[in-house]
């Protein structure tokens, strides 16, 4: 195929490029020919209609109109005349209404090219013109085809006017057969993710997919869906050691990043901070525990921290602080991203002579049933605080974030809760100072930042002080 140009030394004047730029009009046929013929026969002096040796291609069915995502095809055949050819100007007829195009394409020699034309405007095609526009020689004139188009499917063509991106494969450093996808996709299509399944490296395993030869950008794996942007796309093969990839229920007891590879029925236990697990889009079957369940004589631990990324959990994500005959542990701080927790979600503090404080916890882009950090009860002495709750972009139904109860000596602080983001529901929030014989604990602050969701969809607040001594926390139904 030969390489696009325009070349106006001597061909078509400037003028007569600017009118053929790709247009969309509503007019009779016979006007816009009218307007274009004569500014062509301008633009070449005097002139031989024929001797461009240009013509359309009506046979063989590549001269087509797809109705159903309104494209048209149009094979075009030059001669062997040695006139330079370097572009056509072509229109196409529908019950007197037309759509026009000029397309710059540097034609050899007994070529024949077919150009896919976006037809938006059209119901039908009833007819196809073309004009020449050469660079030498003595060429003007129209050829045209008249009659109903046939029908056809164009499947995923590129068509002129239109910017088109890929999707390809990186081995990255492995070796073995790359998947190949060889269609054209516009900004906003979704692309399936192709399988890797044919690519191996030497004391490592498969992991999915990257938009970033070091894993730091998008995961993908098989069969998750991409949306195109402005740009191509390139995804570069990810290695893991096999002990991070999660094939079923195990427990995790070193930290780092972790892949789900399938969906599966049973537990996760997480016994170490600094634990990311991308669940890359499966279904864990059962609960995810990072909590200190354990009783100790002594402090308490706290619940262990961890991340969740893309995955489904159809049970509780919990990272509770241990229970003490002294102070309770505090809940683990918990994030998760892109995920949905059919459960709730609790990071709760120990029980003791003082109670723990619940962990923070925040949820980007989710949809969960029950989120909580409530403060730990205490036997004798303070009991604790609410821990901090963000919501961001997230589907909720209720958020807990109370101090806890302690019947001798003070309650806890309710916790603060953050709320943002244009996507943002809940049905209830509760950041409430706990009551005790001694002093209540103070209402933590419930805050709705920008980007401000639509306050009709947050349920109740309640943000009280606890009796008999608790300060009420601030909780207005406004956005800031």
């Amino acid at each position: 195929m030969r390489k696009r140009v325009i070349n106006n030394k001597l061909g078509v004047s400037a003028v007569v490029a600017t009118v053929l730029i790709i247009m969309i009009t509503v007019a009779a046929v016979g006007i816009i020919w009218a307007a274009i013929i004569p500014m062509v026969r301008d633009g070449l002096g005097s002139s031989s209609c024929n001797d461009a040796d240009i013509s359309i291609v009506s046979s063989g069915g590549y001269t087509c109109y797809d109705s159903a995502n309104q494209k048209v095809a149009v094979q075009v055949k030059k001669g062997s005349n040695e006139v330079n050819v370097t572009g056509v100007g072509l229109l196409f007829s529908s019950a007197g209404n037309s759509y026009s195009a000029n397309v710059s394409y540097a034609f050899a020699n007994n070529e024949y090219h077919t150009f896919y034309i976006p037809a938006t405007t059209l119901g039908s095609v009833d007819g196809v013109s073309i004009v020449p526009i050469v660079s030498t020689g003595k060429s003007c004139g129209k050829v045209s085809f008249t009659g109903s188009l046939p029908n056809c499917n164009l499947g995923n063509v590129k068509l002129l006017g239109t910017n088109y991106y890929s999707v390809s494969y990186d081995k990255n450093g492995g070796t073995g057969t790359l998947p190949v996808d060889s269609a054209n996709y516009k900004s906003g299509e979704t692309v399936t993710i192709l399988s890797g399944s044919g690519l191996a490296k030497s004391g490592v395993v498969f992991a999915g997919w990257n938009t970033q030869a070091d894993g730091n950008g998008d995961n993908y794996w098989a069969g998750n869906r991409l949306t195109i942007g402005p740009e191509n796309v390139t995804l570069y093969a990810q290695w893991v050691i096999d002990d991070k990839i999660i094939y079923a229920a195990k427990t995790i007891s070193s930290s780092g990043t972790y892949f789900l590879n399938q969906s599966f029925a049973g537990n996760l236990i997480i016994a170490i901070d600094g634990v990311t697990i991308n669940g890359n889009g499966f279904t864990v079957t059962g609960n995810v525990n990072a909590s200190r369940s354990e009783f100790y004589e002594g402090v308490g631990y706290a619940g262990y921290n961890f991340s969740l990324v893309n995955v489904i959990v159809e049970g509780v994500v919990v990272s509770d602080g241990a229970s003490s005959s002294t102070y309770g542990g505090s809940g683990g701080a918990i994030n998760i991203t892109s995920s949905n927790i059919t459960g709730l979600i609790t990071s709760i503090g120990g029980f003791g002579t003082m109670g723990g404080s619940g962990g923070a916890i925040t949820l980007l882009n989710s949809i969960t049933g029950v989120v909580s950090s409530n403060g730990g009860n205490a036997s004798i002495n303070q009991a604790g605080a609410g821990g901090k709750i963000i919501i961001s972009d997230s589907t909720t139904k209720v958020v807990s974030s109370n101090g806890g109860f302690c019947d001798s000596m003070v309650g806890g602080d309710g916790g603060n809760i953050t709320i943002r983001g244009a996507l943002t529901k809940t049905d209830a929030i509760y950041a409430n100072g706990a009551s005790s014989s001694y002093g209540g604990g103070d209402g933590g602050n419930i805050t709705i930042i920008s980007p401000c969701p639509n306050l009709a969809n947050l349920g109740a607040f309640s943000c009280t002080r606890g009796t008999p001594s608790g300060v009420p926390g601030i909780c207005p139904h406004t956005c800031s």
